[in-house]
């Protein structure tokens, strides 16, 4: 089952950052957790971490050691960055 992905304008603006910036490792790696989180959102590579308190029914990925993924709550096979 393939879940329908919904980007924010702040997850927007972050990609096109990085994509001025050059830094292909940070997209490659970001490319891989995009197309495994369509596919299932709560497994793959990336550690991927249920958040808690004010983030609680979200998950989060490791891009690189500083940079993380979160994603949101799941709506109706809708995952929100």
């Amino acid at each position: 089952m393939t879940n329908t992905l919904k980007l924010t304008p702040v997850a927007i603006e972050d990609i096109e950052y990085h994509k001025k910036s050059g830094n292909k490792p940070i997209l490659r790696k970001l490319s891989v957790l995009l197309e495994e989180i369509t596919e299932n959102p709560s497994t793959g590579t990336g550690n991927p971490e249920e958040m808690k308190y004010n983030f609680a029914g979200c998950w989060s990925r490791r891009i690189i050691r500083q940079h993380r993924l979160v994603k949101g709550r799941l709506i109706n096979s809708s995952c929100y960055l």
